[in-house]
């Protein structure tokens, strides 16, 4: 069973800004991982992580890292 992700591309920062921990920043965009840990199952797969990119504030791509797979959704 999939969870439904509270996550939209287009959303803000502000939406997750306390349960996000900061990974990395590159020139443009900052990547967060989502530490919440309300969501364990994707596609029917453990979840080991949960990565939000912004730019701007402005969530433009997750990466969801399974125990089996990366998915990406821009």
């Amino acid at each position: 069973m999939t969870n439904k992700l509270p996550f939209k591309i287009g959303m803000e920062y502000e939406n997750w800004e306390f349960d996000l921990e900061l990974v990395d920043t590159k020139k443009s965009y900052e990547i967060y991982n989502y530490t919440k840990g309300n969501i364990k199952v994707f596609n029917d797969e453990l979840i080991d992580y949960i990565h939000l990119y912004f730019e701007l504030d402005i969530l433009f791509k997750i990466k969801i890292k399974t125990q089996y797979n990366i998915f990406t959704l821009l």
